[in-house]
Parts: C-alpha cells; structure tokens; sequence
C-alpha cells in the first residue's frame, strides 16, 4: 500500500507540473482507434503506446503484464531461467492461463494441445503453451485487451481476450535492422549461499547460471502502388545455454524464428483486402540431466494463413475471413532410454555419485493441431426505431480443428541387472557378457491418436442509444460437436454519458462467458499404455538370462477417458467510470465474477480389465472480485500512465489435471484461525493481492529520451499444507494449511534511448535498458528462488 500511495503522489505532482507549464502542453493528443463505445474493463494501445512499454523478451505477454488485470506467473521470470525465449503465460482477471482468447488479426491464437504441459522429460508428453504462434512485437499495429463487458462478437474465454491487429505496409519504401541483447555476465543473481555451487556447477535446465541471447529482425515496407503495398519481417530470437553434462560443458539453446508478409490492397474507397502469412518454429535443444547421449530437440510454433475481406455496403460494413493454421508440440530424441548398472564399461554415473549409469531418451512424438475457419461479420449502419438509435452487429465463425499424437517408432526404456558370471547367447543391446543384462523393461510401441472438433458460433448485438443511455444487449451462441453442448452467452452493458460530452461516462454489465473444449481431453483417451516386462534377476544354470515370459506383466494401468462434460462457464457483473482527468483518461472498474464447471479430474476405481481411469470433470469452482485503476495522458514531451489492481481469487484447481472429487472440495480444513471447506483456500498463484504500475517517458535534449517503469507487486501468501491436524471439538482431525509469507516488491525499469538525427532517410537508434534498477531481491513462491537481479539489455536500431 505505501508503495501505491507513493505512486499515486507521483502522478499528481508531474501532472501539477504539467498544468502549471501551459504554453508547453500540445492540444493535440495521441490519437487511438478507441471502440465506438468506451468501456472502463477495455484498454486500447497504439503501435505507439505499445513501443513505450517496456519487456524483456519483447513478447505480446510481457507487455500486458503492465496493464491493469494481469498478472504473471510467480516463476514466470526468475534468476533460473534467464535463457528461455517462450512467452511467459498470463492470468486476465482471475482466468486461469489456457482460459483466454487470442486473435491476430481477427484469427484465433489459442493451442488446443495441452497447453498445460510443461516437463521436457516426460515420457509420453510434450510441452505445451496456451498460444499457437508468437507474434513478435514490431508487427503489432494496435492491441486490445477485454477484461469485463466483453462484446458478444467474442467467445471461447473465461478469463479475457487479447485482439492484436499487425501493422499495415507502409506508403514508402523503408526497411529496418535490429538487434538486441543481454547475457549472464550482465545480470546479478540473487541465489543462497548455500545453493551457490549447485548453482553455479548446475547440470540441468532448472538453473541457467551462463545464457546469452540474441534478438534480430529485418522489416521491409515495399509499396506497390497508391493503394496497394507488402510488408515483410523476418525475426530470429536465439539464446545458448552452458549446462554441465556428466562434468564436460555442453550447450543447450533456444531458438524461435518469426516470418510475416502482409499484403495489403484498397482497390477503391470502402473495400480493403489483406493477405497474411505468419511463420513461427520454435525449437529447444536440452539433454536429460547426467544421461550420456541424451540430447533431443522440442519443436513447436506453426504456421497461418489468413485472408481478410473489408467492404462497406449501403446497408452494413461487412468483413469476410478465411483462415488456416497449423501447430505443433513434437520432440526429436533418442529412441531408447538405458539405465544401465555401474559396470567396466558404462561407468559413467560415478563421475556425477549415481547409483546406475543413464544413456539415451525417450524417443520421437510428433503431435498437430491443424484448423480451418471461416467468419463472417457485419455492422449494420444505424437506424431509428421506438426513439432509440440501433447499430445492428452480427456474425458467425465456422472451424473445424484436428489434431494428432504419433509415436513414429517403438521406444523401450531398459533396466539392467550386473552380474560378472553372465553368458551371453548372443551379443545384444539386452545383454553384455560377464557384466550386465536387462531384467525390466518398459515398451511402447509405434502409435497413433487424434481428434477433431467441429464448431459453430453466433451472436447478435444491438447497441440502442437514445440520449445519454446507451444499453448494449447481446447473445453469443456456440456449439462443439466433441461434447454437443449448445451453450447460450447473454450479454448485457449499460453506458450514461454523465454531462453528455463524454467527459464522465458510467457504466454497467452483466455478463456470462464460456471458456474453450481442448482437443487434449479426447487425445488422450486414444494413445496407448506402455507393455511391462518382468524376468528374473537370477541366471540359469548356463548363466543365461532366463527368457522372456510369453506375454507382458499384468499391471495396474493408468488412462484417460472423456466423460460427458459441460463447458466451463464464468458469470459476471462490473461496474467502471470513465473520466476525462487533468487532461488524461481516468478509467475505474470493478469485476466480479464466478466460475462454474471448470475442469477438473476424478480417478475411478480399478475395473475389472485392471485399468484405472482418470475422468475429466466439471468440479471446479472459482471466485474473483477485482478493482482496477488507470490514467495516462501524453503532453508535449512526456507521457504518464499509472494503473493499480486490486484483486481476491479463489479457485479450487489451477491445472485441469487436478484430481478434484466432490467430498475433497467439501472437504473441511483449518485456514486463517478458523474451518473453511478446501474449496474456500485462496488461489495458489496469480494471486498477488495489490499491484501498481507507473510509467514515465520524457523527450530531453540531444535527441536523448528516458523512461522509467516502476512496478509494484504486493507481499504473496503462498498457501502450503503444513503437515499438522487440527482436532475439531468431536474428536475428528483436519488439515492445517497455513501461509508463507513473501514481502512485497517495488521494482525500477529505466532505459536510456538516443537517436541520430534523419539524414538522408535514414537514422541509427540505441538503447539501453535496465530492470531492477536498484538489484532488489524479489522473492518467488519457490524456496529458494528468486526474481533476476539487475539486468541490462543493449538494443541497437537502424531505419533507412
């Protein structure tokens, strides 16, 4: 709170200086494509307002970490991970992360594949994210953020939506050069004393003490005519990573290349027609910790085609869209794993104190999401009916998705036996003589799953003004034929223009929104168990391994199976001001939501085929009430903008593989001094209860800017089972949950940017920026870990 209110005082002493220098304030603001109706839950940004906040990795995500209503993951940056180039993954207004939508340029960005899986060196999975393809940030032409009174267009979200439209090409030739970069020898770290030489000596991708990273981009505006013109940009984001591996460096590395051509054609006034190709691998090279020959590359990111249609009409503007896209989560590795015993010749786990010596990995999974879709959209121009002005909008979007899972070859995973009076019949990978044989091992066989789901949304929307009343109704329909459920999404928003000059605007909503069917859920149901295979550890007689048994074990076998499901649902009520403020914008909200059938997973018991299922569900609950501030204004030579967030969750399960049974949720625990059910914990994370940031770019002579972002994160409460029971009055006996608490964090960004003055076309920009100014050390909800310390980035920009 001290923080908060500190910066608030800032904010009104700089616009107090500004007011008081009256000759030096321009009338003229910043220009923003703003919707035809305000509301205080939306936050519109301009390719300009967007190039003034600050990220590290540059992404789409890490610039929304400074809106209002977003929040990272506490691990989404720390000192253990300064070499990852992936997008960090956020929550809007309590949803949980896979729970938004996002569109570029109109076409959804939202992977169906698992997006919560995260381990590298999972046998059977590969890592996800919630986002199919990753925009660089030099194409975003303006972004949207819908946090409350979501327009019924929009569906397939429980949390908010991102809508981000690319840049158009530009009417003149221009082209542009820029790299950037940061490494480890430029940041601080804060670790344990005692962690310090694991840290530093460390052998896995869990602690990056050595990482350097390289941005680059070249952007082309080629016109091609008066009305007509492309634009191309081809980016590449690298990172290396030195890890130890069995005591000799070898280098991990991160890659994700970034390739977009826009085409864009006015043929005449009221048609517009653009074409958009967009190109994003992503590739990451690790090695299995301590395991000899182990190195496998993650592959991920896609592809998408999207062809946009804008025509105005005498009745209604009208937009057509096809759309293409293609995404993957795969893995390239060693076919086969070999825990091999500590012999003569496989000896090399002693090097690292293990108990056996590991080679190998766990084999190719290539896994797709493929999806066509088609959307068509109309606004309808305004008519008069019953004294109320009505804008008529409404649309339909088709798409059909697939996605696949392929093992494209058998993988088995050995564990040996040693013994020095082995014989072996014949040389084989399953025997070495006199040293060691294979007395377990696990098979799976080549296979392949997939599914696919079809989709049918509608909506309607009328907004009827009438005087200072704007009312805003809408419904969104949508349809899946996975789980066939017809779910109808009311959408109501009231506006009052206070004095009638949009000065002071009010408004209100109530609002139901439903979230989006993975394919990951009937995936799974398909892919096959791994066969065990059992013999003795003991030698015949010739001191032989003794044979295989004719068939595999007997085994208890562990599946996922799609149940009938509902879709999760979130309702909704806010209330926001909007107020014209010491010539800027003052937005004010509240949200307050619940959510419904989120999903969860319940594990039956064993059938009579000895297989345990694990079913999805709709147990899980959440609750979210948040109240959010902002106000910008850019005068002159400066600009300000300050946004603070206050927010409660509460959420039964964060991952939708959670085991979540209804007596479990029900369940009574002791939390806080008194008995609450389990369901009633607070949010695990994305739950930082007070946030605020603040920031300040100036203009100063010499062709020099400076800007400062101060951020502001209120002290966690990461909610742990204490291992304790509290004994209730009759004698029963409950789990005692208690809170670790973290201390709070006021973090300074600044950069420092000079430009060459335009000669000849052209000018040469650098920039340097530093986060965490002053080298806080900002606690994580891990033990142990912590924020980066002080870090600089170099960025060198060349525009010709």
């Amino acid at each position: 709170m001290p923080a908060i209110l500190c910066l608030l005082l800032t904010t009104l002493l700089l616009a107090t200086a500004a007011g008081a220098s009256a000759d030096q304030i321009l009338q003229e603001m910043l220009v923003r494509d703003r919707p035809e109706q305000r509301s205080a839950g939306t936050t519109a940004l301009t390719a300009e307002e967007l190039a003034l906040l600050p990220a590290p990795d540059q992404s789409i995500t890490a610039l929304l970490r400074l809106l209002p209503g977003v929040q990272l993951a506490e691990d989404a940056y720390t000192a253990n991970n300064g070499g990852e180039i992936l997008p960090p993954e956020i929550s809007i207004s309590g949803g949980r992360v896979y729970d938004n939508r996002f569109l570029i340029d109109g076409l959804g960005n939202d992977s169906l594949l698992d997006p919560l899986a995260g381990a590298v060196d999972n046998e059977s999975a590969v890592p996800g994210h919630s986002q199919e393809l990753f925009l660089d940030r030099a194409l975003l032409g303006n972004l949207t953020l819908y946090r409350s009174n979501v327009p019924a267009r929009y569906s397939g979200f429980t949390g908010g939506v991102v809508e981000v439209e690319t840049r158009d090409p530009g009417q003149v030739f221009a082209a542009e050069l820029n790299y950037r970069t940061t490494r480890s020898s430029w940041t601080e770290f804060h670790v344990e004393a005692a962690e310090r030489e694991d840290f530093e000596h460390s052998t896995s991708a869990d602690q990056q003490p050595d990482f350097t990273r390289h941005n680059a981009r070249l952007l082309l505006d080629l016109p091609l005519g008066p009305r007509s013109g492309v634009l191309l940009s081809y980016g590449q984001q690298y990172s290396r990573i030195p890890l130890y591996l069995l005591e000799e460096t070898q280098n991990q590395y991160r890659r994700q290349e970034n390739l977009f051509v826009k085409y864009r054609l006015q043929p005449h006034e009221g048609t517009e027609l653009s074409l958009t190709g967009l190109w994003t691998p992503y590739q990451g090279h690790y090695f299995l910790k301590d395991t000899r020959n182990s190195g496998f590359d993650i592959e991920g990111g896609g592809l998408a085609l999207n062809a946009r249609l804008k025509q105005r009409l005498r009745l209604a503007e009208v937009e057509v869209q096809l759309g293409f896209k293609r995404s993957e989560n795969s893995r390239r590795a060693p076919a086969d794993f070999y825990a091999w015993a500590l012999t003569p010749s496989k000896d090399w786990g002693t090097l690292v104190g293990g108990k056996i010596s590991k080679e190998g990995g766990y084999g190719d999974i290539e896994q797709l999401q493929d999806s066509l879709s088609l959307a068509l959209h109309s606004q309808f121009v305004p008519w008069q009916f019953a004294g109320f002005a009505h804008h008529f909008s409404t649309g339909l979007r088709l798409e059909q998705a697939q996605a696949s899972y392929e093992r494209t070859e058998p993988h088995r995973y050995y564990y040996y036996r040693a013994d020095t009076g082995l014989v072996c019949p014949e040389p084989s990978v399953e025997c070495l003589a006199g040293e060691q044989f294979v007395y377990y091992r696990k098979d799976y066989a080549v296979d392949e799953a997939d599914a696919d789901i079809g989709l049918l949304e509608l909506y309607l929307e009328d907004r009827l003004e009438r005087g200072r009343w704007t009312l805003r109704p809408g419904l969104n329909y949508s349809y899946n034929d996975l789980t066939g459920n017809n779910d109808y999404a009311g959408r109501l928003a009231l506006f009052y223009d206070l004095f009638g000059d949009r000065s002071t605007l009010l408004s209100g909503g109530i609002n139901r929104y439903y979230g989006k069917t993975l394919l990951t859920y009937a995936l799974r149901e398909e892919i096959a168990p791994y066969d065990r295979w059992n013999r003795s550890t003991k030698l015949t007689a010739a001191g032989t391994p003794v044979p295989w048994p004719a068939s595999p074990s007997e085994r208890v076998v562990t599946a996922s199976r799609l149940a009938s499901l509902k879709t999760p649902r979130v309702d909704e009520w806010t209330l926001g001001l909007e107020q014209e403020l010491l010539g800027g914008l003052l937005c004010l909200a509240y949200i307050d939501r619940n959510g419904e059938d989120l999903l969860g997973m319940t594990q039956l018991d064993k059938d009579d085929s000895n297989t345990i299922y694990s079913e999805w569900n709709n147990n899980g609950e959440s609750r979210h009430r948040e109240v959010t501030l902002s106000w910008q204004r850019q005068w002159a030579r400066h600009y300000l903008l300050l946004d603070a967030t206050w927010q409660d969750s509460e959420a039964s399960n964060e991952d939708y593989d959670d085991l979540l049974r209804l007596e479990e949720l029900e369940e009574l625990v002791w939390y806080n001094g008194q008995v609450t059910q389990r369901i009633g914990l607070p949010r695990s994370d994305y739950n930082r209860e007070w946030s605020a940031n603040l920031i300040y770019r100036v203009e100063l002579p010499a062709h020099f800017s400076f800007t400062n972002t101060t951020r502001y994160r209120s002290g966690y409460n990461a909610i742990v089972d204490s291992g304790d029971n509290y004994e209730l009055p009759d004698g029963s006996k409950i789990d005692i949950y208690q809170e670790r608490s973290l201390p709070s964090a006021t973090l300074f960004d600044w950069a420092l940017q000079w430009h060459s003055p335009l000669v000849a076309h052209q000018r040469l920009t650098l920039t340097l920026e530093l986060f965490n100014v002053f080298n806080k050390k900002v606690y994580t909800a891990q033990t142990g870990v912590y924020q980066p310390g002080r870090q600089l980035w170099v960025e060198v920009n060349w525009a010709f």
